[in-house]
């Protein structure tokens, strides 16, 4: 090692001594150091993570425009390249002529023409286009030109070596919107890695089926959110097949034989398995999908949304803390107590000073079901980073609050009111014994305000990655 590595390495060293245990000797560094790296990153275009407070932004080549109360980015085709997804703050994908508008609802056509006027970019495409009737074909594969109307099935040939001889063209719309209803959430158990969402359009007569290889992390939960920070490492566990022009039902069977598969540009949103184990053995009880895919395939292009929270009452709600360094080094985290509660989440109503119950335990029988039932209950300390700079961790509630009934002498529950309410996420960069941890020590604890219902609450831990 160099001289200069090795400043750097006892700066380091230092900056994490006073972090994790207060080390008063290396406090004037700590703050110089960090006074530092906020200015850096300020400065830098290259960030490696996007704040999530940050909205509105269209990014490179985009126009921000407002019409009818919608807002909504407005690109060129022409200067787009291959391959374009929507910023991560207007995810689904909409076509009118020789524009792309991204927002965050399907754009009906006359609320589109509205946003390219509100967009005022000028030109003779943009006026041709608002004079001219949008046709689908814009946004989608074309079908063969012997299929003679637009609206025919036209087929395309598959990738070499795909296995399928023809595959269908979808060719009306550019959104494709899942009934809540027939969204079901196949778990094949805990020993299998496979989990997938089907479901179906009746609307555009489309079958979906979404792939996924599950993360056998105990620190998931059953649970998994995704954006643009987290999709970048983790789009290779997805795998899409879009069947148009199809009746309902979407069994297994139809996609079977299916294997060419629609190219996912990116995924937003959360989901959850009910059959996966949580971290001391009991079963997620909460199974749902709230995704929105941006999608450029061979039988589908644009956007598919798959969202069954409405079937579900009160709505869950996916708890994440993600840990961002510069450095690799472990973040530890209790995931359960000795009664089988994770602690490293808490959540309360604003203005009361008592943690609200989030789960049953092992220490009060559940209302109507019998004795309390554990499946491993014991004190679970985990580093979550795994030694790395990089983690994540996320459980899924169910939007339920469990309360003791004193005259049945048993734990009922109440579902939660829509409001403020207040998350506190704590982590440690030290524990009691790190071979066998059974104690976080000097906890890093931070409240986090949230309104509810909403799908995720997510607290980034941000030490300079």
């Amino acid at each position: 090692m160099n001289e200069v590595d090795r400043k750097v390495s006892a700066q380091r060293s230092c900056i994490a001594r006073a972090m994790a245990l207060d080390d008063r000797s290396c406090s004037i560094v700590r703050r110089v150091m960090t006074t530092l790296l906020a200015f850096a990153l300020a400065l830098s275009s290259f960030a490696c993570f996007r704040n999530p407070d940050q909205s509105g932004s269209c990014g490179s080549g985009g126009t921000l425009a407002e019409a009818s109360g919608t807002t909504a980015c407005v690109f060129r085709k022409s200067i787009q390249v291959t391959g374009f997804q929507c910023p991560l703050d207007f995810p689904m994908l909409s076509t009118l002529g020789d524009f792309y508008l991204c927002a965050t609802m399907n754009l009906p056509v006359p609320l589109q023409e509205e946003l390219l006027k509100s967009a005022n970019l000028g030109g003779e495409d943009a006026q041709s286009t608002l004079d001219a009737q949008p046709s689908d074909s814009d946004s989608q594969i074309s079908a063969d030109s012997s299929a003679g109307d637009s609206n025919d099935v036209g087929s395309v040939t598959p990738d070499s070596g795909a296995g399928d001889t023809t595959a269908d063209v979808q060719t009306q719309g550019d959104v494709l919107r899942l009934d809540p209803g027939s969204i079901v959430l196949v778990d094949p158990g805990f020993d299998f890695p496979l989990g997938r969402i089907r479901g179906y359009d009746s609307q555009n007569r489309s079958c979906v089926e979404l792939t996924i290889t599950r993360l056998y992390d105990d620190t998931y939960n059953g649970a998994e959110c995704l954006d643009g920070f987290r999709w970048q490492s983790e789009s290779k566990r997805f795998r899409l097949i879009v069947l148009p022009n199809h009746d309902a039902p979407c069994d297994a069977a139809d996609f079977e034989l299916i294997s060419a598969t629609d190219n996912i540009t990116a995924i937003t949103g959360c989901y959850a398995f009910a059959g996966v184990l949580d971290a001391v053995g009991n079963p997620d009880t909460v199974a749902f999908s709230a995704l929105t895919l941006s999608v450029s395939g061979v039988r589908f292009v644009g956007t598919i949304i798959v969202d069954d929270r409405v079937q579900l009452q009160p709505p869950p709600t996916v708890f994440t803390m993600r840990y961002i360094s510069d450095i690799p080094e472990d973040a530890y985290v209790q995931l359960s107590d000795d009664l089988g509660f994770p602690t490293w989440v808490k959540v309360r109503k604003k203005g009361e000073t008592t943690w609200r119950r989030l789960f049953t335990g092992c220490d009060v029988p559940v209302c109507g079901q019998g004795g309390a039932v554990c499946g491993v209950s014991a004190t679970i300390i985990r580093s979550f980073t795994g030694g790395t700079p990089v983690g994540e961790l996320s459980l899924v509630w169910d939007g339920r609050f469990h309360v003791y009934d004193d005259g049945n002498q048993c734990l009922g529950s109440v579902d939660a009111e829509p409001g403020e309410y207040e998350a506190e996420f704590c982590y440690s960069w030290t524990v009691d014994d790190p071979k066998q941890p059974t104690q976080l020590t000097n906890p890093q604890c931070e409240t986090i305000p949230f309104t509810y219902p909403t799908m995720q609450v997510l607290h980034t831990v941000d030490n300079g990655g």
